[in-house]
């Protein structure tokens, strides 16, 4: 795994990267309540930290951190401009 804190630079960026790295992706696969409301909870922050992100450093460094952590499956795509 590449060195994730020689990568990245800045509070709020490592910040968003240790939630993105934390995060259980799958969470919503549980059968336990618990774990998926705590899942669920954690993914909103997880969006709403994506949004703050993607105000202040633009919405390509906020996509291209997410797709860093996410699976495959949690990757964003572009957006069009049109």
């Amino acid at each position: 795994m590449r060195d994730l804190w020689a990568y990245v630079g800045g509070s709020a960026v490592n910040d968003f990267a240790k939630m993105l790295a934390a995060h259980d992706w799958y969470y919503s696969w549980s059968d336990d309540y618990t774990v998926w409301n705590a899942g669920q909870e954690a993914h909103d922050a997880l969006v709403r930290e994506y949004e703050s992100y993607a105000k202040t450093r633009g919405e390509r460094a906020a996509r291209e951190l997410w797709n860093r952590y996410a699976p495959k499956e949690y990757r964003m795509e572009a957006r069009d401009a049109g």
